[in-house]
């Protein structure tokens, strides 16, 4: 009771200290507010304050949620380089085993699938943007290697690969024109123009240094002249039908794609074999001529285009016969003086060939274009060498396609008072056009009779005539040094044919020996001999008299004259292991881009020597001379 009175004592208390005070009061609680709001400003504001600084540390350019978005941008951008980096290395790998260069649209393949391909002005690729992503990849970040940009894919054909000292020219109509490489009016490879791309060494009037685009050059001022022939693959159609003369003419004897780059494949993908099974083929022929059909060849890449082992993109030819420096050959039958390795190659027109020659000074004044301070302009990155064997097929199997023609016959040669002419173009090629592998003045001349042509082909029957005229600098107890292998196209025989050394007046010996080297050849493509051609003529001799054999039997009457296109191979005796191409000026309709004929390799005035220029190019000279460029 005493502690409740005590409590309400209290409240009246404050109850009338209150009353007394009211104004005191007021001023109190005002106060005591005030300082509440303060309080709440002051921790809104901080709280402002850290929120800022948390959102900075989240949002800010260097926030959290940048990081974050950076690292996983980041980890997108090392996912997608390792994607691509591991689908080049895998393409590089596989070119390398292949000895393939890696060209640059390998590369643009396989960036193509992952976005957009970045170029400079200059047409180089220096990037990628992935698609559906809004950054852009550096491509020294994507490749590293190196690449070959020689596929035109507007042209659908690889790009003439330019070696140092060669000028572009282009035809204008009346004269020869200096151009750049991107001049659009170069080349054009497609069936109903049939340009092929020309250049001149710098032997001529104008160098590499002096000469100036849209130069126009007379024919007395060209350089040594080569023909581009690309990188292709091809299939023989009506395999083993005989065709009549259709010099003069697209006769379609071949179908040709070209490749793209150094690969095997064209440019829808396809990739193409490095040869076909002979006896299948044949089996399949026998099939179809009960029903009165034919069939083609499968197509694959032309052996030409692998040089020591290594694919190139295409190969530089001579455009004429090779001729000498100097005057003109006007050497009387017989005379030696032309069999010299101390004159320069000259590939020019209207001028007469370079003849009286043997097969291995020829080979040594082709290896000599590249020497060091040679009068082309070339180095040593160009390796110049004789035409081989597959690079002449590889031009005759190119005119004989559906890009090109087959030439009609250089008749120019003369024999008079003592002496033998031949003119490389006929004497007049800017008129004599159906000379030419394309119709046009932009082919490739004189396969077709002017002289014959050396080409750096041999079969390998150890005959003494092998060491003698191919020379002991590339040949030891008639044997092909191994430096020389890639120079040269190498021809197995029966091994009867190596140890035979009397059988010259044995004419069923002869046959036999002919005949079991027309079984191993006929494995051999791309050279327009055997793989066309199913009727030869077999060479022998009797009582020191030439004849072709037609009979065992009957040794005096011909055997039928190997014939395809109107074109005679004939096979030869032992002692003839070289091989010529082309025929001569006077075998009429017999010669053509692909007769030929067997030959001892030594200097005889009727005969000339093809020349070609490899440098994943390759180039060829009427003295047969290929260039090929690194």
């Amino acid at each position: 009771m005493k502690k409740q009175q005590k409590q309400q004592k209290n409240v009246n208390c404050i109850r009338n200290l209150c009353k007394n005070s009211q104004v005191k009061l007021s001023k109190c609680a005002e106060r005591y507010n005030g300082i509440t709001l303060i309080s709440l400003v002051i921790t809104i504001i901080i709280l402002i304050i850290l929120a800022g600084v948390s959102i900075s540390l989240v949002l800010g350019e260097n926030g959290l949620f940048t990081k974050a978005q950076k690292a996983a941008k980041d980890m997108d951008i090392a996912s997608l380089k390792e994607q691509i980096g591991t689908e080049l290395l895998s393409m590089q790998i596989e070119n390398e085993e292949n000895n393939f260069a890696v060209d640059e649209s390998d590369v643009e393949k396989i960036l193509s699938k992952y976005g957009k391909i970045i170029r400079s002005e200059d047409g180089n690729i220096i990037g990628l943007k992935p698609t559906g992503k809004d950054y852009e990849i550096p491509f020294s970040e994507l490749w590293q290697g190196e690449t070959t940009n020689s596929y035109n894919a507007a042209k659908h054909v690889n790009v003439p690969k330019l070696a140092e000292g060669m000028i572009p020219i282009k035809y204008n109509g009346s004269q020869w024109e200096i151009c750049s490489e991107e001049d659009s009016e170069w080349y054009n490879y497609d069936e109903d123009k049939k340009e092929w791309a020309n250049v001149m060494l710098s032997d001529g009037h104008y160098s590499v240094e002096n000469a100036k685009v849209g130069q126009t050059v007379s024919d007395t001022e060209l350089g040594s002249m080569f023909v581009w022939i690309p990188r292709y693959a091809y299939s023989i159609n009506e395999y083993g039908v005989e065709k009549e003369d259709g010099e003069g003419e697209t006769q379609n004897i071949t179908d040709v794609t070209f490749l793209v780059g150094t690969t095997n494949k064209d440019e829808k993908g396809n990739e193409y074999a490095l040869d076909y099974n002979t006896d299948e083929v044949e089996k399949a022929k026998e099939e179809a001529e009960t029903e009165e059909k034919t069939v083609s060849t499968p197509p694959i890449v032309h052996p030409a285009f692998n040089f020591g082992g290594t694919n190139l993109s295409g190969i530089w030819v001579a455009k004429f016969e090779a001729s000498m420096e100097g005057e003109k050959n006007t050497n009387t039958v017989g005379t030696t003086g032309d069999d010299i390795t101390t004159k320069n190659v000259k590939v020019l027109p209207n001028v007469q060939s370079w003849r009286y020659i043997s097969v291995g000074n020829a080979f040594t004044n082709c290896l000599a274009m590249n020497d060091n301070e040679n009068i082309y302009g070339i180095t040593s990155a160009v390796d110049s060498h004789l035409m081989k064997n597959s690079e002449w097929g590889a031009v005759a199997y190119l005119s004989a396609s559906q890009y090109g023609i087959t030439p009609t016959i250089n008749d120019s040669g003369k024999t008079e008072s003592g002496k033998y002419t031949a003119y490389t173009g006929g004497e007049n090629y800017s008129a004599q056009l159906t000379q030419s592998t394309t119709g046009n003045i932009t082919g490739v001349y004189d396969m077709c009779g002017g002289a014959y042509e050396f080409v750096a082909a041999y079969y390998d029957n150890k005959n003494d005539n092998i060491g003698t005229n191919g020379t002991t600098t590339y040949f030891e107890e008639n044997e092909l040094k191994a430096e020389y292998e890639k120079y040269w196209d190498k021809y197995e025989v029966d091994e009867e044919e190596k140890t035979a050394t009397s059988w010259e007046n044995n004419n069923q010996k002869i046959k036999e020996l002919a005949e079991k080297r027309l079984n191993l050849m006929k494995n051999v493509k791309g050279i327009g001999m055997y793989d066309v051609k199913n009727t030869f003529s077999f060479n022998g001799e009797i009582n020191g008299s030439w004849y072709w054999l037609t009979d065992v039997t009957d040794t005096t009457t011909q055997f039928g004259v190997g014939i395809y296109n109107n074109d005679m191979t004939l096979v030869g005796n032992i002692s003839l292991p070289f091989l010529l191409r082309g025929g001569g000026w006077n075998d009429s309709t017999n010669a053509g881009v692909f007769a030929s004929r067997g030959n001892n390799g030594g200097a005889i005035y009727n005969r000339r020597l093809p020349s070609s220029a490899s440098c994943a190019l390759i180039a060829s000279c009427a003295l047969s001379c290929t260039l090929i460029t690194s």
